[in-house]
């Protein structure tokens, strides 16, 4: 995509998201503030009226409402059409995974292992048409896919965590597999500051010391390789110049909160980074102060747009229940949902709307209590919060009265959960878009023209399926 056509997109999903704000920024344990009395009441006919299928189908119709609901109000039509526009294409492209035998995936779920299949793959191709000498993995956890990358393929990996133990799992487990040199896994926090990117330059020529030099990529690389300072110059001496600056690759798997805007960061600061490819996940743990996220916008045109509706009576700002919902289930999941899941989807969160409105207990203890609880009727729901020795007699008493006169106020408004929900999935995709448009966009500007999104994963197996490439 052109960069004044990206603009122009960015541009769009701001205004559409701010036209229906009252959809994603919801906190959903306060669903009963009056937001489900915003849906349109020219919508609420049409809309009510659907059964499971069509309700699961709703947010795959876009353009195609029209032929299929002719009678439906255009207002409805546009939203549909609209969002289907500015949301990325999700479907996974045509990309072979890599085989993982029985002793590489010990330890790996299926989803993790469908993750790390294709992902290597994906990661394979791009170290090559960058021409990398050591992949990078940022948060690279047990090193479940810095093994397979170096096992398969004979990467150069450098694995880069900051918890202890994924550092010990990942070396113990690289022992286990009869990984001697190659693949290694350090303590190292990734963050965007000059200090850092100067730490993260001298680690690189450590690691390439250690690792880069071993391997069989570049000894091919090196055999192959004949130049004029090669004839002039002994090969030791050669190794050793082109060990002390590699061509890094910087990859992650699920990249959580600020840590893809950092890689991008990295990338653009450190001339041996010259490709990046990850997926990021949980959008709305991105560090935000009044408002302000320090990486979200990332772009220059976005910021612009997004200071101009800051400066509006009242002010625009995009809350983390916003990005909350861009990290949250696909419209791909929505559509197996069967009536039985929608009905107790629609319990889960009318209960805890009550919950919410009679402030029985903490929030910490009342999600632990929620989440043991038996949903299948509004009795069995009380009976089974408050069998907690969480709470004296005084405190069941009290609550249940509160409780039951609550679900009496709203009960007639639960009919609306799963409506307002499939509005918010109808969003998702155009949220999630939105962010790696942003950052493909600030990648332009910086003069970056080599950027893409892939869909690597099944959306139904990882919903956080999109991962984006920069190749300088």
């Amino acid at each position: 995509m052109a960069q004044n056509s990206l603009e122009k997109t960015v541009e769009d999903t701001f205004s559409f998201l701010k036209e229906f704000d009252w959809i994603h920024s919801v906190q959903v344990t306060k669903i009963f503030d009056g937001t489900l009395h915003q849906i349109p009441s020219e919508w609420l006919p049409c809309l009510t009226e659907l059964n499971t299928q069509e309700l699961n189908n709703l947010p795959f119709l876009g353009e195609a409402s029209v032929q299929m609901y002719p009678t439906w109000p255009a207002s409805l039509h546009e939203f549909l059409s609209v969002a289907s526009r500015l949301s990325l294409p999700r479907d996974q492209v045509d990309l072979q995974p890599v085989s993982v035998d029985a002793g590489m995936a010990r330890g790996m779920s299926k989803k993790k292992l469908h993750e790390v299949s294709y992902m290597a793959s994906l990661v394979d191709e791009v170290v090559a048409e960058a021409n990398c000498d050591l992949i990078v993995d940022v948060g690279s956890g047990l090193g479940y896919l810095d093994h397979v990358l170096h096992q398969v393929y004979q990467h150069s990996v450098l694995g880069l965590e900051t918890v202890d133990s994924h550092v010990t799992g990942a070396e113990t487990r690289a022992a286990t597999q009869g990984l001697q040199c190659g693949v290694k896994s350090v303590k190292f926090n990734l963050t965007n500051s000059a200090t850092c990117f100067e730490q993260f330059e001298a680690l690189l020529a450590k690691a390439a010391s250690s690792l880069v030099c071993r391997s069989k990529n570049l000894v091919k690389s090196q055999a192959t390789s004949v130049d004029s300072e090669a004839a002039t110059k002994p090969e030791s001496e050669m190794r050793t110049a082109r060990c002390s600056l590699p061509c890094v690759c910087l990859v992650g798997l699920h990249c959580c909160g600020d840590l893809s805007p950092t890689m991008l960061a990295v990338f653009n600061q450190v001339a041996s980074v010259q490709a990046v490819c990850f997926v990021s996940c949980c959008y709305h743990k991105m560090r935000c102060v009044s408002g302000e996220y320090n990486s979200f916008p990332l772009s220059h045109r976005c910021r612009e747009v997004s200071t101009h509706l800051k400066k509006e009576n009242p002010p625009y700002l995009i809350p983390p229940q916003t990005l909350r919902l861009g990290a949250q289930e696909t419209r791909n999941r929505w559509k197996d949902q069967t009536e039985k899941d929608h009905l107790d989807h629609m319990h889960h969160v009318a209960y805890r709307g009550l919950l919410e409105l009679a402030d029985c207990c903490q929030a910490a203890a009342q999600r632990k209590l929620v989440r043991k609880c038996d949903f299948s009727s509004f009795e069995a729901f009380l009976c089974s919060f408050f069998s907690s020795s969480f709470f004296s007699q005084a405190d069941i008493s009290s609550g249940t009265s509160i409780l039951r006169d609550l679900h009496t106020k709203y009960k007639d408004d639960f009919r609306l959960i799963e409506v307002f929900t499939a509005l918010q999935t109808v969003l998702q995709p155009v949220i999630e878009s939105f962010i790696y448009n942003d950052r493909l966009l600030w990648l332009m500007e910086q003069g970056h023209s080599n950027v893409k999104v892939v869909p690597v994963f099944s959306e139904t197996i990882s919903p956080r399926n999109l991962a984006l490439v920069v190749i300088k």
